[in-house]
């Protein structure tokens, strides 16, 4: 006990002397070794696209935030020695050397040598169609190719220092001891005023301002009259070089070892004391996105990144750059060091604690406020009251004195110290202890955290864990962390954010997920967790710091602040983070305390968005020498106007860069093709940090490339960049070739169409000949069938029996009506039609005839459908005597009872009649079966012949034509006759 009241005596009487305050700005450093061809920086410009252009002893360089790209007399300057750069209306580079104007246009330099006998100086500008310049013996004009001197005869010293045309139109001309005007255009020169050496002279919405090494700033309120400004600003050294920022009211001083930044009567200089590490400063330049840029003489170039970061490092106060913790008491600032104690920032002064080592405090983990502040080290807790200071270790009743987590429960009025094997619990100074042994399962507590619902979270080496005031629940890599060895805990978004070792991640409604910050493997090591009130969830990593929004919809913006922003060093320390009341946000680095200036942050965010450029254009991957092709091309991206491509030169890759000064790392692109097939032609591509894209197989047609850059992870600008280009159609798809494939394709169809009808047709005549010799053949074979020697025999026979009975009436009957179906044949022979009418009428003599013969054997009927007319229906002739010839002599006669023959006529359709004959035989398989086969039979034979006639005349004429039968009719399965039916077609001449 005795030792640790030395401490506390000690530690409550040692106090350190107070220093003043200062921030420390970062600077971006770019020299030879990044890519600049020389380190003497003449001048600084910037072009539509975004592109910073740097004139040097070496050549000229133009930067895209990322890469430099030089010219030099190897690529058509005429002279390395740049001094001095301007870009004209028409956007092309003008570059004044040692010898004269060169002109570059993008893709081509082109010299224009002088023969005045000067020396050029630093100053030009471009105004319309001209260009002015300053040199030894005045001003000169550069017009059309030609060069005016305008010598100044009567001043003493005739160099020209400035040169500059004021919103009235007057042209203003600044030498070493006077200063000219040219007014209202007039070539006339007019002194206006002595003055010791105008250097620089800069015009701003209501005034101009003259700056006069040792003069301080002149206001000028009238073309006539300058009067100095009451509160002028007199630098200690001469002033080198001004800019004015795109507000118009803050300015920028440089003199040759600082740059001072005026906003009204507000000055900040920033020199070797406070972070710019060189101080033989050139030139200066305040860019679109208000970037400053620094050029040096002989060291490079110098990007100012702003007040979005400073930085407290020892240099500026603090007792060691490694700061482990943050809090904030009694409206000071608390920094804790790893191995140094503890500094206290207060409104202008830092103060630091005395160091803890000859006290075994050294080696500090974590801070946290409240009513008293509380550091944690590795051989006890350090408590800061109003008044004094007390140490609790192991002595006191602390389960470990190695400290690694501190956390203020307002729930329990009670302050959490986590360790190794669990934690203790400090209120009203009284400890209790909460360990493994006891239960609880967290070891190497990392951090503790309350959520809104009131349950405690534990991160550590082996998970995290939830308390609700009875049960513990573990969440290990078995329910989804990415790693047992977590960090630290957040609430953001209705989620438990956790920070591993092996990345970030988030509980959603007891479900793990992880979130990616990027590809990074520094990026895994999530060191420190916080939120804030807009909505914000800050991540530190060994890879800088993250930003995460998600806003209504789900969107998720990420942004990453890094060595581009101002940092000193990437490595954040673990849960070395801190929100004060003023909204500044801290972070503990390895290279000093970090402090983020959130307001900053949305000035920055106002700045004008980062532009996309389509730098060049490749064919099958191969760069293209456009000008060999007789294209023209487009200033800055030596890419063609109106290109014209051909059909297979369909393999494309355009290649762009975003300009963004501000973050050029964070730079994401996105792009589409108008025109194309698929997607590409409506949507925009998925974001990439590719600069490139490639098309392949292209058709023909009229295409956009479009391209857009982002800075601001899930946002978008409106602008974008685009390229219009026409892949011609190849011959054989032109209209002209298509119609004339047309028309020969047609022409040959035809051609093959006309061959073969007419095959076909000679083909058709052929068959419709062979078919005709067909048909007279079977004609008359139909007509011998009907007129057979058996039934010309016989029926003269039944005369003769009718003779030799001496029944003359009945021979003369049989006689006439022979006779008239014998006329009745040989008439129809004749023709190849013949009316229904006379076909029945032919039919009912021959079976009239057979009747007679027959003494009544059998009856017969002849039954017509009353819509049809008989006379006027044509029908092939002579066709269904031989059915009924077949019904009489195979159905009728071999049957005992009297026989009785149906006919009846119907209609099909509109092109066809239908002709059923029945009778009542014994069946024409019966018949079959008692007389065997008889393929030779007349009878067979004459309805075969019917058959192939009607076959003929459907493929003749086209007309349905057919037989059906004979087959036998059954009734109750008893066979009760013989039917066939003829489907015969109506011939020309029919009414239907």
């Amino acid at each position: 006990m005795p030792k640790l009241l030395r401490i506390l005596l000690l530690l409550f009487v040692l106090f350190c002397s107070k220093i003043g305050i200062a921030q420390r700005h970062t600077f971006i450093h770019y020299t030879t070794e990044d890519g600049l061809p020389q380190s003497q920086i003449h001048d600084i410009i910037q072009d539509k696209n975004g592109f910073i252009w740097f004139s040097t002893s070496g050549g000229i360089s133009k930067f895209d935030g990322k890469t430099f790209e030089n010219y030099s007399t190897l690529n058509g300057l005429s002279n390395n020695q740049s001094r001095d750069l301007a870009i004209d209306k028409y956007e092309q580079l003008w570059i004044l050397d040692l010898d004269g104007l060169t002109n570059f246009n993008g893709y081509r330099f082109q010299h224009f040598p002088t023969e005045l006998p000067i020396s050029f100086t630093k100053e030009m500008f471009c105004d319309g169609d001209s260009i002015w310049f300053g040199c030894d013996l005045g001003l000169v004009k550069f017009y059309n190719g030609n060069y005016k001197l305008y010598p100044l005869e009567k001043c003493k010293n005739k160099t020209v220092d400035d040169i500059h045309r004021d919103k009235k139109g007057n042209l203003w001309v600044f030498t070493r001891e006077e200063s000219f005007i040219f007014k209202n255009d007039s070539e006339d020169l007019s002194t206006l005023l002595a003055l010791p050496q105008i250097s620089k002279v800069i015009e701003t919405d209501s005034n101009s301002f003259l700056l006069s090494p040792g003069k301080g700033i002149y206001i000028d309120y009238s073309i006539d009259k300058l009067i100095p400004e009451k509160n002028n600003y007199s630098p200690t050294n001469l002033i080198k070089d001004f800019a004015v920022e795109n507000d118009g009211n803050t300015i920028w001083i440089a003199t040759s070892n600082s740059v001072t930044q005026c906003i009204g009567e507000n000055k900040m200089t920033i020199n070797e004391k406070n972070g710019l590490e060189y101080n033989n400063i050139q030139c200066i330049f305040i860019d679109r996105e208000n970037i400053l840029w620094i050029g040096t003489d002989g060291n490079g170039v110098y990007k100012y990144t702003g007040n979005l970061i400073s930085i407290y490092t020892e240099a500026d106060g603090l007792n060691s750059d490694l700061t482990m913790g943050i809090t904030e008491f009694n409206n000071e600032m608390y920094v804790l060091s790893f191995n140094k104690g503890i500094n206290i920032i207060s409104k202008d002064s830092i103060y630091s604690l005395p160091e803890f080592e000859d006290f075994g405090l050294s080696k500090a983990w974590c801070i946290t406020g409240g009513e008293d502040v509380w550091a944690g080290f590795n051989s006890g807790l350090l408590k800061i009251s109003k008044n004094q200071k007390s140490l609790f270790t192991e002595e006191n009743g602390l389960l470990n004195n190695r400290i690694t987590a501190l956390y203020y429960d307002e729930v329990q009025n009670a302050l959490l110290v986590g360790s190794e094997n669990g934690y203790s619990l400090i209120k009203d100074d009284k400890i209790s202890v909460n360990t493994i042994e006891n239960g609880f399962p967290v070891k190497r507590i990392r951090m503790f955290k309350r959520d809104k619902e009131n349950n405690l979270w534990f991160a550590g080496i082996n998970g995290i864990a939830k308390y609700n005031g009875d049960d513990y629940k573990v969440y290990t890599v078995a329910d989804g962390l990415l790693s047992n060895s977590t960090y630290n805990i957040e609430f953001y978004n209705n989620k438990v954010w956790i920070g591993t070792k092996n990345g970030l991640c988030y509980i959603d409604n007891d479900s793990i997920h992880a979130f990616s910050l990027g590809n990074n493997p520094k990026d895994i090591s999530i060191n420190l967790l916080i939120g804030d009130e807009r909505g914000k969830l800050w991540v530190g990593t060994n890879n800088g710091i993250y930003s995460i929004y998600i806003d209504e919809k789900k969107d998720v913006f990420l942004e990453h602040y890094g060595l581009q922003n101002g940092l000193l060093g990437l490595e954040t320390n673990m849960n070395a983070a801190y929100l004060d009341k003023n909204g500044n946000l801290f972070f503990g680095s390895e290279k000093g305390l970090v402090r983020f200036d959130r307001n900053e942050l949305e000035i920055l965010k106002k700045r004008v968005p980062p532009k996309v450029v389509i730098n060049s254009l490749q064919i099958y991957l191969k760069d293209i020498d456009w000008i060999k092709r007789g294209d023209s091309l487009s200033y800055g991206s030596s890419l063609p106007v109106d290109l014209l491509l051909e059909p297979n030169e369909n393999y494309l890759t355009f290649t762009f860069s975003g300009i963004n000064m501000q973050n050029p790392t964070a730079l994401r692109y996105r792009f589409m093709l108008l025109g194309a097939e698929g997607e590409l032609s409506e949507n925009w591509s998925n974001p990439t940090i590719n600069n490139f894209a490639t098309f392949s197989n292209l058709s023909s047609g009229h295409y956009t490339f479009r391209a857009q850059s982002s800075a601001n992870s899930g946002s978008w600008p409106a602008e974008y960049s685009e390229y219009s280009f026409i892949i011609k159609t190849p011959y054989y798809a032109s209209w002209w070739f298509r119609t004339l494939s047309v028309l020969l394709t047609l022409s040959l169809l035809y051609s093959i169409y006309s061959f073969r009808i007419k095959s076909l047709k000679q083909k058709q005549e052929v068959l419709f000949l062979q078919s005709r010799s067909k048909m007279l053949a079977l004609e008359q074979q139909t007509l011998n069938a009907n007129m057979n020697r058996h039934f010309v025999f016989n029926a003269l026979n039944s005369i003769q029996y009718y003779l030799n009975k001496e029944d003359k009436l009945s021979a003369n009957k049989y006689l006439s009506r022979f006779a008239k179906l014998i006329r009745k044949n040989l008439d129809s022979s004749q023709s190849k039609q013949t009316t229904l009418k006379e076909e029945i009428d032919r039919m009912v003599l021959y079976m009239e005839l057979e009747q007679m013969r027959f003494s009544d054997k059998f009856t017969f009927s002849f039954e017509v459908d009353p819509t049809i007319i008989t006379r006027e229906i044509n029908i092939p002739s002579m066709l269904f005597q031989p059915y009924l010839e077949n019904s009489i002599w195979h159905g009728i006669l071999p049957m005992e009872q009297l026989g009785k023959i149906e006919v009846s006529i119907c209609a099909v359709n509109s092109n066809s009649i239908k002709i059923s004959i029945f009778d009542n035989g014994i069946g024409i398989d019966t018949s079959i079966k008692q007389k065997g086969e008889q393929p030779n039979d007349h009878i067979s034979v004459g309805m075969q012949i019917t058959k192939n006639r009607l076959e003929l005349y459907q493929q003749i004429n086209n007309k349905e034509a057919s037989v059906v039968g004979p087959f036998e009719v059954k009734e109750n399965g008893i066979t009760i006759g013989t039917k066939v039916e003829l489907i015969l077609p109506l011939l020309e001449g029919s009414e239907k």
